[in-house]
């Protein structure tokens, strides 16, 4: 069995940053946002958590390519570094590279904020370094209270805001559970949607009774109505989700069949002279099945 090449060099090397050729320039609004504030601030308390990625110039073998990094060289320079140290990737396209990382999540923001303050790094610091106040801190720090653990592992790899943990602490844990499959079954993760699923909930669904706001403008009956409709719509999509992957790969099964029948000259003459319609419309389907293949590979 052949083994995958690896993406990278697991040995880091310093780098003169002189040698370090950026695919893309920082510009002087961006020297201005919150973000290059904040990843400069860290820089300078912390030192650099993060290496350069580069990748060998293909012209010039004195020369990298910076792949990922660019906030931190620019930042590096301005420090008056002279070296780094660096990832040397096997890839040599910066878009590659990029479709390997992931944006890190609220979920993990919040845990590498609670390893920071149970090393002892005090709060101040890491607002000052964060460039964010006391309050806003406070607020990732008590992100997951009353938040269930299932619930959380759910999310703890989505892009879900903040906000959405103040709306689902108000529900029991087993209708946080029933919210966060919801969300990922869908990939919905705004507020509107918790908000909507809490709206439906019943009263020994929350966590404490009058914690739920019934959306204007709904009657009684209406806000059943919706209830009802949610649950029917987590049954659906709980349902679509398990047939999902069996229906995909008969598609496939088929659609490979139909285009070894459309490919035969005989078949295909068969069909032209005495089914021309059902051949357009065979056609149509493959040409349909192929054209959603390309557009999810």
């Amino acid at each position: 069995m052949a083994h995958p090449k690896p993406s990278f060099n697991l040995r880091l090397r310093t780098v003169e940053l002189s040698r370090l050729v950026p695919l893309r320039s920082i510009t002087s609004n961006l020297r201005n946002s919150q973000k290059y504030r904040a990843v400069a601030s860290s820089m300078q308390d912390l030192g650099m958590v993060e290496p350069l990625v580069i990748h060998p110039a293909p012209n010039d073998s004195t020369r990298y390519l910076l792949l990922d990094g660019h906030l931190r060289l620019d930042i590096l320079r301005s420090q008056g570094a002279s070296s780094a140290r660096c990832l040397i990737a096997n890839d040599d396209e910066a878009y590659t590279y990029n479709k390997r990382i992931s944006s890190l999540s609220t979920i993990q923001e919040h845990h590498m904020l609670m390893k920071a303050i149970n090393d002892g790094v005090s709060e101040q610091r890491i607002a000052s370094v964060l460039h964010i106040d006391l309050k806003t801190l406070r607020q990732k720090r008590e992100l997951l209270v009353g938040i269930c653990a299932e619930a959380t592992d759910l999310l703890k790899d989505k892009l879900i805001t903040a906000g959405c943990f103040a709306v689902l602490r108000k529900m029991t844990a087993l209708r946080q559970i029933e919210a966060a499959e919801l969300m990922c079954t869908i990939s919905n993760y705004s507020v509107s949607l918790v908000k909507t699923v809490l709206a439906a909930s019943s009263p020994d669904q929350l966590a404490k009774p009058g914690t739920r706001k019934a959306p204007r403008a709904l009657s009684p009956d209406q806000l059943a109505q919706l209830e009802q409709e949610m649950t029917n719509t987590q049954v659906g999509l709980a349902a679509l989700k398990d047939a999902y992957g069996a229906d995909r790969l008969e598609l496939q099964v088929a659609c490979r069949y139909l285009k070894t029948i459309l490919g035969n000259p005989n078949l295909r003459k068969y069909l032209f002279e005495q089914h021309s319609d059902l051949l357009g419309e065979l056609e149509q389907i493959a040409k349909d099945v192929c054209a959603g293949e390309q557009a999810s590979a």
